[in-house]
Parts: structure tokens; C-alpha cells; sequence
């Protein structure tokens, strides 16, 4: 029966029948993850049996978490003798950032439906993986079983210790262009996808546009969809992005994957503004305090917001970047102007 359940159009078929005639909620719900984990298991044995000798790492997507575990892969491969690594994607965008890592030796594009389920975070009560060659592993720290035996401080730290590497560690960077001239554009990135980026509204990035321009500055911004009045958008691949931004005068931005992929890269003035609700957008409050408080050190004295400054500071890689938290939007335009003046911030 179970090998009948492997099958794609059997597995899809029961799916739809358990929808239709299962009126309680919570066993309708248990009997679907029931039959995906079934067709997951299936697909897992399969693909890991065609690479019994790498290790096979599953890139987590949001971009910060990806850059940073592809950046200690480096060091797992010195560690490991120079073991073969694979690591699996789900898009073109991302093979192409992973193929300037030199310790990969080979990328795989998986479906999306299947890379979904593989990162999950709604896993079963036991679940439990173990880095081993020939078996997928899922560098995503909702996937870090051990993590509440062994917290961490902060993202650097939990990624590193699932690599079974030690803290602290060197962060191997991508083999991207390093441009010597210094252009006279300063690069502005007001969005992000995890936190909420509309505490700041769009007026006060024009504005702000505006004083760094009369300063005899370019004012560009990054962004995919939204435009900033008289202002030049670009939204380029991720690789040269990062070109960019190192060939800016300036880099202004939220905290964002973004940002911890220009922090690993140690770009110069890169100035980041912390929101003032730390909670994401794509998860609950109630997921978000709950998977926080298994996985990282939790300091008693201070309110989960703020620890999650500390767990989230870009500080975990260098000390490249200058982070000023928002509280107001004059404030916040004063001391953006008087770092990119040279002034000192009272």
C-alpha cells in the first residue's frame, strides 16, 4: 500500500478524497501531511541515491540565510577532507550565486513543489535529521534539530554549528568582481521581505534622495517593483547587485537578506536601518517567538524584539556596516546625513 502512495497521480488522488470526506479539521490535516511525508520520503531516497558520495545540502531560499551557509561551506569542505558537496536549489538565480562558491562541486535545481516540502517548517513532533554523506540535509534553522541543546547568539553561530564547524568561523566569500573605482552613485534599498518595511514611509526615501543629491551625490534605488519619484530603479540578479553596490559611494538600506549578503561582502560604507518591529511578515508572532526561543540565547533582561536585534546584528560578520535602529523618521534622515557627511553622530 505504501509503495502505491509513492505514486505521484495515487498520492495527489488521496489528497483530494481525504479533503472531500474528512469533516474534522485537525485529522484532515494530519492525514495530508501523512501522505506528503510519504511522497517525500520517496523522493529524498531517490535523489540522495544518485550522490552516495557527496554531502547534499539543501540551500534554505531567504536570501541572508543562503549567502551566509554558502559562505561556510569552505571551511565544512577543509574540515571534511575535502569531501564532495552538493548543493540543492530551486531556481536559476540561485544555482548562478552558488556557482561562484569554488567548494561546491556540483549544484542541482529541484521543483519547487519538492524543495517547498523538503524546507517545510511545520515538521513532525520527532523530527530529526543528521549531517551525513549521501543523505539530504536542510541547512535551514528550522531544520537544526539540536539547536535547543545547543543555542546560539546568532545566525552565524547556529549556521556554523550545524555544519558542525567551529565558533567562530572564516566566512569564504563568492569569487564576484571586486571593483577598484568608486563611482559617485550612492545605492538606496528601502525594501525587505521578511520585516516591515512600510514603518518608513516612501516619502521620507525621497526626501532623503533629495538632501543626498543637493550634496552632488547620484541617488539610485534597488527595487522590483515600486518606483521613487524622479529617481533611477534598478533591480539586477543577485551577483551583480553585489558588483554594484561595491562600485557605490554609499549603500543605504533596511535590514534585509540583502544586507547580510553586502555585510559577508564586506562593502564599504553600508549604512542599515533596523525597523522598529522586529517580528517578520512571513511567519506569526507566535512561530517567530517559538522557533527563536529553541534555537538562540535568549537574554532574560531584555524584550524579545531586543534580543532579536542582537541575534539578527550584522556585527556577526564584521564590522563594515553602520546600523542605526529607527525610532523616528528625523531622527533617522540626521544621522544617515551625518555619516555620509563624516560627521559624528551625537
Amino acid at each position: 500500500m505504501k509503495n502505491l502512495l509513492k505514486n505521484k497521480f495515487i498520492n495527489k488522488l488521496c489528497v483530494r478524497i481525504v479533503n472531500i470526506t474528512i469533516p474534522i479539521k485537525s485529522i484532515r490535516k494530519n492525514l495530508r501531511q501523512q501522505l506528503q511525508y510519504i511522497r517525500l520520503d520517496d523522493f529524498k531516497d531517490k535523489f540522495s541515491a544518485k550522490y552516495p558520495d557527496y554531502y547534499q545540502f539543501v540551500m534554505f531560499q531567504p536570501w541572508g540565510d543562503f549567502y551566509i551557509t554558502a559562505s561556510l561551506l569552505s571551511e565544512f569542505k577543509k574540515d571534511n577532507d575535502g569531501a564532495k558537496i552538493l548543493a540543492v536549489c530551486v531556481n536559476q538565480e540561485q544555482k548562478i550565486v552558488l556557482e561562484t562558491f569554488s567548494a561546491i562541486d556540483k549544484i542541482e535545481i529541484i521543483k519547487k513543489e519538492f524543495y517547498n516540502e523538503l524546507l517545510s517548517i511545520n515538521l513532525p513532533k520527532n523530527f530529526k535529521q543528521q549531517l551525513e554523506k549521501g543523505k539530504l540535509y536542510c541547512l535551514s534553522h528550522w531544520h537544526y534539530s539540536d539547536a535547543d541543546k545547543n543555542k546560539s547568539y546568532n545566525f552565524l553561530e547556529l549556521y556554523t554549528k550545524m555544519l558542525g564547524l567551529k565558533y567562530p568561523t572564516k566566512l569564504t566569500v563568492s569569487n564576484i568582481l571586486n571593483l577598484k573605482t568608486i563611482s559617485n552613485n550612492i545605492l538606496i534599498y528601502p525594501e525587505a521581505n521578511s520585516f516591515d518595511y512600510s514603518e518608513i514611509t516612501k516619502d521620507f526615501w525621497i526626501s532623503l534622495a533629495d538632501d543626498i543629491t543637493s550634496m552632488g551625490y547620484n541617488v539610485i534605488f534597488n527595487s522590483k517593483k515600486q518606483t521613487y519619484g524622479k529617481y533611477q530603479t534598478i533591480f539586477y540578479p543577485m551577483n551583480k547587485s553585489i558588483e554594484f553596490a561595491k562600485h557605490c559611494k554609499f549603500v543605504i538600506g533596511m535590514r534585509s537578506g540583502f544586507g547580510d549578503i553586502l555585510a559577508i561582502n564586506k562593502v564599504k560604507n553600508h549604512i542599515v536601518v533596523y525597523p522598529k518591529s522586529m517580528y517578520f511578515k512571513t511567519i506569526t508572532k507566535e512561530q517567530q517567538e517559538k522557533e527563536f526561543q529553541r534555537a538562540f540565547v535568549m537574554e532574560e533582561d531584555k524584550t524579545f524584539e531586543e534580543n532579536m536585534k542582537r541575534i539578527t546584528s550584522l556585527r556577526m560578520f564584521n564590522d563594515c556596516a553602520t546600523e542605526i535602529y529607527f525610532r523616528d523618521e528625523r531622527t533617522l534622515k540626521n544621522k544617515i546625513l551625518k555619516n555620509i557627511k563624516g560627521e559624528k553622530d551625537d
